[in-house]
C-alpha cells in the first residue's frame, strides 16, 4: 500500500525552482496576476505537502481541489478567456453576479480563491 508521500512518477517531485519561477512569472509588470502561473505554483505547493506525508493529506486534497476548480475555469472553451488573470476572473464573476454560485457546475473561481 503506497503512502501519500511516495511517488513513482519523477515529474511529481517537488521543485523549489519551479515554485519560485511560477510565482515570479505570475506577477506581470502591469500588476495583473496570471492564473495559469498561479495554478502552476499551487501545484508545486501541493507536491511539497505531499512529500511531507499523511499528516498533510487534508492539505494536499484541499490544494488539489482548489487547483482543479481553477484549472477547469481557465480551460473552459466558452468562458476561459475571462479567467486569464485573477483580476479578470474577479471582475467577470462580480459583474455577472457569479461569486459564491456554481459556474458551469463548478464553484466560482472567486469563492475558490477566497476559501
Amino acid at each position: 500500500m503506497a503512502t501519500l508521500n511516495e511517488t513513482s512518477d519523477p515529474t511529481d517531485q517537488f521543485d523549489i525552482g519551479t515554485l519560485l519561477a511560477s510565482f515570479t512569472a505570475c506577477y506581470q509588470s502591469d500588476g495583473q496576476l496570471l492564473l495559469s502561473e498561479y495554478i502552476r505554483g499551487c501545484t508545486e505547493i501541493q507536491r511539497f505537502f505531499k512529500r511531507l506525508g499523511l499528516v498533510f493529506a487534508f492539505t494536499v486534497n484541499e490544494v488539489g481541489g482548489f487547483v482543479q476548480v481553477l484549472t477547469r475555469h481557465l480551460n473552459d472553451a466558452e468562458y476561459g478567456s475571462n479567467y486569464v488573470t485573477i483580476q479578470k476572473m474577479f471582475e467577470y464573476e462580480t459583474e455577472n453576479k457569479l461569486c459564491g454560485t456554481k459556474v458551469n457546475g463548478q464553484p466560482s473561481g472567486t469563492r475558490t480563491m477566497l476559501q
